[in-house]
């Protein structure tokens, strides 16, 4: 592409707070223009493109990471949400919400050479631990699904609680958590079975959550109580103990509240 080609970016000013500290500060920081409705972001295999789904232009911008300018966009998708790299970076495969199936990208030259079905509501998608595979909620279905992306097929499907929005994997590979939107819940998936082995209360409504990097807990966050639920995590995840909750508390700002409680589901 054309250096001329290229959008770049324009700042706007932000208020930034510290929450532990208290400190609020004002700083300018980079306006990228995307499409409609950027939803998701994530990183090419080599660090040096963004990619973010813009939910209602139905399409996957670029962004040089170096200059921050958007080099292109991708058309052909139905209301993109999540995205990842799979194949060792040969493809970014992206989930199509209102749709019941994934658009496989090829990166090398920016087309669309395959759609895999995969069930309705595709929302969330992560790669797992081999290259090949990545995990998708299922927002209308209520399911996870397991999918080899070179053979284009569904390995496995984990029935979960109503509304499965964001997913997670521990860093082994062997257990995932979904956040269970209409349920109030967080379910725990044995990847190796594609079955649900626990379910455990967290606020109401959640729909984000990611696991701290020493794999010791999971934190999520409740969209209707406006609250962080942070779960510990049992055994070693990295080494292929369970992943289940041991304790649960819920915070707003810095505030911890309600201690344990197991969901009856």
């Amino acid at each position: 592409m054309k250096e001329e080609d290229r959008v770049f970016p324009s700042t706007k000013k932000v208020v930034v707070k510290n929450y532990i500290s208290g400190i609020r500060q004002e700083r300018e920081i980079p306006f990228i223009k995307t499409g409609t409705t950027p939803k998701v972001l994530t990183f090419s295999p080599d660090g040096k493109c963004l990619y973010v789904s813009n939910w209602h232009s139905g399409n996957v911008s670029a962004i040089d990471v170096g200059s921050l300018g958007k080099m292109y966009d991708i058309p052909g998708m139905k209301t993109p949400r999540g995205m990842c790299c799979s194949c060792e970076g040969k493809y970014l495969i992206i989930a199509n919400e209102d749709a019941d199936f994934l658009s496989v990208l090829n990166l090398r030259d920016r087309s669309i050479t395959d759609t895999i079905l995969v069930g309705k509501g595709p929302r969330h998608i992560i790669p797992g631990i081999e290259s090949e595979t990545v995990f998708v909620s299922l927002t209308s279905d209520g399911y996870v699904a397991k999918v080899n992306v070179a053979e284009r097929r569904v390995d496995g499907m984990a029935k979960v609680g109503r509304s499965p929005r964001t997913i997670a994997l521990t860093s082994n590979g062997q257990y995932l958590f979904a956040a269970d939107y209409y349920d109030n819940t967080v379910s725990v998936v044995d990847t190796r079975k594609m079955k649900r082995i626990g379910c455990y209360r967290a606020g109401v409504h959640p729909c984000g959550l990611c696991i701290s990097p020493d794999n010791k807990e999971l934190w999520v966050t409740n969209y209707i109580s406006n609250t962080i639920t942070i779960f510990k995590i049992v055994g070693n995840a990295d080494g292929g103990s369970r992943g289940e909750r041991t304790s649960r508390k819920s915070v707003t700002g810095s505030e911890p509240m309600q201690g344990q409680k197991r969901a009856s589901h």
